[in-house]
């Protein structure tokens, strides 16, 4: 059984393959494939986890400004970026 820690760290590294090296590079090849992926990881640990007790929810939390979901603002990033 995958646990929400390990789909978690998946998504991370989907998403950060996606962003381009610098600012002044292009998007990788297969960005919005990379975005999808990590998407798809997040709901998966979701659905494994919906109240998100589990600690790896709140390790993540480093990631957005004190008083923001982590989870929340990803999603919706990639309904935006997915469209």
């Amino acid at each position: 059984m995958t646990e929400v820690s390990d789909l978690l760290a998946q998504s991370m590294a989907a998403h950060k393959a996606a962003k381009p090296s610098s600012k002044k590079q292009p998007r990788p090849a297969g960005w919005k494939d990379k975005l999808r992926l990590a998407r798809e990881l997040r709901v998966r640990a979701d659905a494994l986890d919906p109240q998100h007790a589990d600690p790896a929810w709140a390790a993540e939390q480093s990631k957005t400004p004190r008083g923001y979901d982590t989870h929340g603002m990803l999603m919706k990033f990639y309904e935006g970026k997915l469209r």
